[in-house]
């Protein structure tokens, strides 16, 4: 069963971990990856031979490790599924990671060569009725995004007043929202209306635009 079929509260005993730096990947959001590592490609390949989910964590403090020297990794993440790979002759792969949802971790005792999980899917709460706040965000979101394009002309980023109030501030967040810390916190809080309020805080005392690396996407 693939992620898209899952529920909230779902439970997926086995899935691989992919730690890496200022990476936070949220629910509707496409992630590219170019895997490099020799243990990383076998993740890959055990993926593809399966449920095809691998879960991008973010490593929040690169000196804080467990007691097996590896570094700490967030509680939360989400859960990707492969949706489009590339296998290069050098047995590296350029993948496409769609991300079908907020997941919690409890990681697995290690057994070589990559780290896995048992990851819970976590549903939205609090879904606001008044959509006051969420139109002041999808106006400064658009003010935001015309900044970044002016520097960066291939940066897209559209947004609808008709999409779920979850779904709207989770895109403003991908592709706005600079700091990794500031998107783990988003990427954590499962009141959509807290979110929104947040990713709304965020963006305004947020100058000058971010980059543009991931969120070119």
């Amino acid at each position: 069963m693939t992620a898209s079929n899952l529920p909230e509260n779902s439970v997926l005993d086995q899935v691989p971990l992919f730690p890496l730096p200022k990476i936070v990947h949220f629910p509707g959001t496409l992630l590219p990856l170019h895997v490099f590592e020799p243990r990383y490609q076998q993740m890959t390949k055990d993926a593809l031979a399966g449920d095809k989910h691998i879960s991008v964590v973010l490593i929040p403090n690169a000196a804080a490790e467990n007691k097996l020297g590896q570094s700490k990794i967030a509680k939360v993440a989400g859960l990707g599924e492969i949706v489009r790979h590339e296998e290069l002759e050098d047995g590296k792969f350029n993948l496409l990671l769609l991300c079908r949802g907020r997941a919690k971790i409890e990681e697995h005792p290690f057994i070589l060569p990559y780290r896995q999980g048992r990851l819970t899917l976590l549903g939205d709460t609090d879904v606001p009725a008044d959509r006051t706040n969420l139109r002041g965000l999808i106006a400064l979101a658009g003010e935001r995004a015309a900044k970044i394009r002016a520097e960066y002309p291939q940066f897209q980023f559209e947004i609808s007043d008709d999409e779920p109030p979850s779904r709207i501030v989770d895109l403003c967040a991908h592709h706005l929202i600079s700091h990794a810390i500031n998107r783990q916190e988003l990427l954590e809080t499962q009141s959509v209306t807290k979110r929104l309020d947040l990713c709304l805080e965020l963006l305004m005392r947020q100058e000058p635009p971010p980059n543009a690396d991931q969120r070119l996407n």
